[in-house]
């Protein structure tokens, strides 16, 4: 009985530490070495002018293709990815997550879900062939609103926990996801951020993704 309550003590250890193992992480005071980046003139590392932020990563719209992906995060298939997000300036702007991003040869797909800074709400825009499909899901389209809305100049935070095909996504409030899309077929690949193709820009800060077994949220789906 001890033996088997020793095992039963050992394997929630072990289940915990998976839970809470972070993977990666960066604070953008250094370089982008971590970073496979498309466009380096609109990716690069800037000064916040917050103490609190230091130096911070800058994604400025330029055509379709601006993307910074996390380098190694290939097959990447159960995790959370958190960071800081601020929108610098009052203008056309959004922050797309990305999500199981696969490449063959000339074919790009992925998931992506972004907050839309200057209008405070979220909506789910999957990449098909690198085709925009976020006219398909109407129906996610969520504003953010009360001590969750997004305010220009100011930082907010985001996670997302992705599972397989499976992405829950918060902002701000950390218990209760804003938007659950179960809708994009690919169930892994890399992880990365998009800014808008026009439009201004959005700064990230202390990035972090750790590996889960499950998604901390069990409630009905939002």
């Amino acid at each position: 009985m001890k033996l088997a309550v020793l095992l039963l003590l050992l394997a929630t250890a072990l289940m915990m530490s998976q839970e809470s193992g972070t993977i990666f992480q960066d604070d953008f005071e250094n370089d982008l070495s971590k970073w496979d980046i498309s466009e380096p003139d609109n990716i690069r590392l800037i000064d916040s002018g917050d103490p609190k932020h230091g130096q911070v990563m800058e994604l400025t719209p330029g055509g379709e293709f601006v993307r910074a992906l996390i380098k190694n995060s290939e097959g990447m298939n159960s995790y959370s990815i958190e960071a800081d997000l601020l929108f610098p300036q009052k203008e056309h702007n959004y922050f797309g997550l990305i999500y199981n991003y696969q490449q063959a040869g000339e074919r790009i797909d992925f998931g992506s879900i972004y907050i839309k800074g200057n209008g405070s709400y979220i909506r789910v825009n999957p990449r098909r062939d690198y085709n925009a499909h976020r006219t398909l899901y109407e129906e996610y389209k969520t504003p953010l609103v009360g001590e969750d809305a997004i305010e220009i100049g100011e930082w907010a935070r985001f996670k997302a926990e992705v599972i397989d095909s499976t992405c829950h996504f918060y902002v701000g409030d950390m218990t209760n996801p804003k938007v659950t899309f179960d809708l994009f077929e690919l169930k892994s690949g890399r992880i990365g951020f998009k800014p808008r193709v026009v439009g201004g820009a959005f700064w990230l800060d202390n990035v972090r993704v750790s590996s889960i077994l499950r998604f901390s949220y069990q409630g009905p789906m939002q």
